[in-house]
């Protein structure tokens, strides 16, 4: 009976903590302070199951103050979700307030993996993959020419480049110069992903491809226009594909 009275009141502790941080997400200056009270204590969140922790953590990054999660960060409240320190305070206030790029933001700020809080939260393997994207094109070298953006950007993106990089840029001023760079490219009007290609896949079908060809085809497809833009155009892919197709056939056979 003791051990039960004391987990209820373990969970109501914890429970408390939560909305607090919720309140001070919403600019509750009190529930500011009594947050960071609160949160020195032993391992509060183990009693609550971690989709309850995650929800009210993504709430309070929604809010208009979601530096507020810094506090249970801080005091290593967190930790066991994988989110086990804060290195840089950043400003996460100047993200979207859209839950991927807001919990980027976060595990960036604690200088965490993806997968370590994809898995303490309990959230989906898509979720993870977005996130991972994000952590590669943010720490992608800055290009040194279109072919080098088109490069970074080939692979699909969780949302349009042009979102993500306002957002890099908000965090680290040095990503203004690769917006600069994104607006000549969307300008030049040059293909760099697979659905910008002048042919699709059912075009490529019809030509005779065999369906598990299409995939591998399309790639190389994509390597020669973003070497040569000029080659986008139906009639030379369709030309080049049919071209193509065997090579394929050979680099899985090796």
């Amino acid at each position: 009976m003791t051990k039960k009275v004391g987990e209820v009141r373990r969970m109501e502790a914890a429970a408390k903590v939560l909305e607090l941080l919720r309140r001070a997400a919403e600019g509750d200056e009190a529930a500011h302070e009594e947050l960071a009270a609160a949160c020195g204590g032993a391992d509060i969140f183990a009693a609550l199951p971690p989709r309850r922790v995650r929800d009210a953590v993504q709430a309070a990054l929604l809010a208009c103050r979601p530096q507020a999660v810094y506090l249970p960060v801080r005091a290593g409240r967190l930790a066991r979700f994988g989110l086990r320190q804060l290195r840089f305070e950043l400003p996460l206030q100047a993200l979207p307030a859209q839950m991927l790029l807001r919990w980027w933001g976060l595990i960036r700020a604690c200088g965490g993996r993806p997968a370590q809080v994809v898995q303490g939260f309990g959230f989906s393997r898509s979720f993870q993959r977005d996130l991972e994207r994000l952590d590669e094109l943010y720490f992608a070298p800055q290009p040194a020419s279109l072919r080098e953006l088109k490069q970074q950007l080939r692979q699909p993106l969780p949302q349009p480049a042009e979102e993500l990089y306002t957002a890099f840029a908000a965090l680290d001023p040095r990503f203004k110069e690769r917006c600069a760079l994104l607006e000549r490219l969307q300008a030049s009007g040059e293909a760099y992903t697979l659905e910008m290609l002048a042919i699709r896949p059912a075009s490529l079908r019809a030509l005779g491809l065999p369906g598990d060809r299409v995939g591998p085809v399309r790639e190389l497809l994509l390597d020669a226009v973003i070497r040569a833009p000029a080659l986008n155009r139906y009639e030379t892919l369709a030309k080049m594909a049919t071209e193509l197709a065997p090579l394929t056939q050979r680099r899985r056979n090796f």
